[in-house]
């Protein structure tokens, strides 16, 4: 003993006790894991044994996890499929190809700008402006015949054909009007559309590289087939043709003065404005 006390050995009966207890330890662990493994292969073979209960679980594990897909992959599909025209021209399908009816895919380039920077910039959340306006004409089918009209070409065009059919049994909401009205001002106020110098900006970022600069919307202001020549050029006056009366009746004098304001430009002068030949 007084040699196992100097050199520090452990005595061969504490040795022994400790051994045992190791070896208890283990038999422990090795028994815990047969029993989760049992548990684990009954769980199994219930799973996979055909009847009611299996077949709701598995069917809710697989929704689970297409849900789950489905939200991780959301934003990133999404942009990946808003920089797919669906015009043919820029390789698209078709405008009459597609699942759904988009009212916009035909029109002129000028007018779907419009469109959209209209809802990007007004109508997209909840707290936009124009986003009750938005959600209440697009359940308006009146509105959405209008707009679908083949001679619907131009935001113009869409608030005259609303005016045509004011008081008839195809007359569209307010919520409608209000709404295109908004897109008309935009079409007039969007730097990406018109300019007074005649080259536009591309903020948005929805145009083409070729078209970055280009001013889509520019034809609308000298439009001699759809406005009057100087019909705006006296200050209290609101328009004699029937397009700027429609304006007029349902965009308000607000509309009339904005479009007034532009006779100050100089690069390109809007043909309503004062004659300066």
């Amino acid at each position: 003993q007084a040699f196992v006390a100097l050199h520090g050995l452990i005595p061969l009966r504490s040795c022994s006790r400790g051994m045992a207890s190791k070896k208890q330890e283990g038999g422990v662990c090795i028994g815990c894991i047969r029993r989760c493994a049992g548990v684990t292969k009954k769980v199994w073979v219930a799973c996979g044994r055909p009847s009611i209960h299996t077949f709701f679980l598995w069917s809710g594990l697989i929704f689970l996890v297409c849900g789950l897909a489905t939200v991780v992959s959301r934003d990133g599909a999404q942009q990946f499929f808003c920089t797919i025209r669906p015009q043919s021209e820029y390789g698209g399908m078709g405008c009459g190809n597609t699942s759904d009816k988009l009212l916009g895919c035909p029109k002129p380039s000028c007018y779907r700008y419009a469109l959209n920077i209209t809802y990007m910039g007004e109508a997209k959340k909840a707290s936009s402006a124009l986003f009750e306006k938005f959600t209440q004409a697009a359940f308006d089918v009146n509105c959405n015949n209008v707009l679908s009209a083949a001679a619907v070409t131009s935001p113009v065009a869409a608030i005259t054909q609303m005016k045509k059919v004011a008081g008839t049994a195809l007359a569209v909401t307010q919520s409608c009007v209000d709404y295109h009205c908004g897109v008309l001002l935009n079409t007039l106020n969007s730097s990406d559309l018109v300019s007074s110098t005649g080259v536009c900006t591309d903020k948005y970022g929805m145009k083409l590289s070729t078209e970055s600069k280009m001013c889509l919307c520019g034809g609308l202001l000298v439009a001699d087939e759809v406005f009057i020549l100087g019909e705006l050029a006296v200050p209290t006056a609101t328009g004699t043709s029937p397009a700027m009366k429609a304006i007029y009746s349902l965009c308000g004098q607000a509309m009339i003065s904005r479009m007034r304001g532009m006779c100050s430009w100089a690069g390109v002068y809007p043909i309503w404005c004062r004659s300066t030949t």
